[in-house]
């Protein structure tokens, strides 16, 4: 079996009422660097799939990140 990765397709948000992003397992590191630096006050939905809450990169700086904003 072999696998190539995914292409990493990236889009200007600037036009958008809401952003959504999507990440799954280590992925979430380019999104939560992308959550960090928003500026403005739009929402921001966030969807993350691990297997499980202990397989989960940077929880800790992702609740960090929700309780604050």
């Amino acid at each position: 079996m072999t696998s190539t990765a995914p292409p990493l397709i990236l889009c200007r948000y600037d036009n958008y009422e809401k952003i959504v992003l999507v990440a799954g397992g280590i992925g979430i590191t380019p999104f939560l660097a992308l959550a960090e630096d928003k500026t403005d006050d739009r929402p921001v939905d966030l969807i993350y799939c691990v297997r499980d809450t202990g397989s989960a990169a940077h929880l800790d700086d992702l609740r960090q990140l929700a309780a604050a904003r």
